[in-house]
């Protein structure tokens, strides 16, 4: 069981890094990320405990989680805090989205929608969403 639980949480916690950082300092935080996480395996493997008594490892690995949950919290801060903000243009961009999200939420607030009606409302909120990913990704 615990073996189980180390291979599904290691995997999910790597994720939370974006894998496409290109800045310095995105690679200076998960070189840092990287290093504590080994830390943390070095310490957890020099305390093990016996694979028999399960009670014994289910309380060793939970702090051993939170530490490398906390790592990866603080490396995805770090990498966040290193990406440029974005452009006047990119945040007007954004707005207008918005705006017309807003306006279709309440064109069709307290309305039985067809499924019709339901199907154009969800092509164009799926537009809206395309115009959106252009808008964040010319942040840069």
């Amino acid at each position: 069981m615990t073996r189980i639980l180390l291979s599904a949480l290691l995997p999910a916690l790597l994720l939370i890094l974006p894998a496409a950082a290109i800045a310095q300092s995105a690679d200076s935080c998960r070189r840092e990320y990287e290093a504590e996480k080994t830390r943390i395996e070095r310490d957890m493997a020099h305390s093990r405990p016996s694979q028999t008594d399960r009670d014994s490892q289910a309380r060793w690995f939970k702090p051993h989680y939170e530490a490398l949950e906390k790592a990866a919290r603080k490396a995805d801060a770090c990498e966040r805090a290193s990406r440029p903000p974005p452009s006047a243009a990119s945040l007007d961009c954004m707005s207008r989205v918005r705006a017309q999200a807003d306006a279709i939420q309440a064109r069709d607030r307290g309305k039985q929608l067809s499924a019709a009606e339901q199907k154009m409302r969800r092509d164009e909120e799926m537009k809206l969403h395309d115009v959106m990913m252009r808008c964040s990704s010319a942040r840069r």
